[in-house]
């Protein structure tokens, strides 16, 4: 009997301040209180799985929670972008004060933050987690938005130049599922699923594109 192949649903974390403000997340990064109700309004709409992966960050665990799973044990592999002295801080505060280590950041995915990790680095690592998962059946992993960048990019064999391409607002949802041979990375984009409520979510993506961080 053959085993079903791997079906990954990564669920962004609920919204956060520093979402909201298009800042450099903290590990430390709690969900605002909205974002709470509707975190447990999401959770009898997910597909049905076998097992839950949460991120090592409070958001994610958070998530976790208010879904049902606040048992989920953190999984380092999912930890979000490591920005370095630069956590915390937003597009604007960059722009005005690391003006030009924060252009090259934008432009060239090779660059990374003071004491931080660059995004080639970061695809890197979310990419070589992906590789290695091979558990059968469906999983959940709460994540956040750079992870689910990172991981659909991977998915689509994509360049690191359209990392700032993709949108990801709280609570969307990306299914990948087990390709094999057909497609280079080995997996296949099954679905992006906005979250509930959009257009009350969209003021967290007003922030013009080549400024947003989160």
């Amino acid at each position: 009997m053959t085993s079903s192949p791997p079906t990954l649903y990564l669920l962004c974390h609920g919204a956060t301040p520093a979402l909201r403000a298009a800042a450099f997340a903290g590990a430390a990064d709690v969900l605002e209180a909205p974002a709470r109700r509707r975190v447990q309004a999401l959770a009898p709409t997910l597909p049905r799985y076998r097992r839950t992966l949460v991120a090592p960050n409070a958001a994610a665990a958070e998530t976790a929670t208010l879904i049902g799973h606040g048992y989920a044990a953190p999984t380092p592999a999912l930890a979000g972008y490591d920005a370095g002295s630069w956590a915390g801080l937003d597009a604007g505060q960059l722009a005005q004060t690391q003006g030009p280590a924060f252009s090259r950041w934008m432009q060239d995915p090779a660059v990374a933050p003071p004491g931080g990790e660059s995004r080639l680095a970061f695809q890197s690592r979310i990419g070589g987690w992906l590789d290695g998962w091979n558990a059968p059946g469906s999983t959940l992993a709460i994540a956040s938005p750079f992870v689910l960048r990172a991981a659909l990019l991977h998915a689509l064999a994509a360049p690191a130049a359209s990392f700032f391409a993709v949108d990801i607002l709280p609570l969307t949802l990306l299914k990948l599922t087990g390709a094999g041979r057909r497609s280079p990375s080995g997996w296949a984009v099954a679905a992006l699923i906005p979250p509930p409520g959009l257009g009350a979510l969209r003021t967290q993506a007003r922030t013009p594109r080549a400024a947003r961080p989160a």
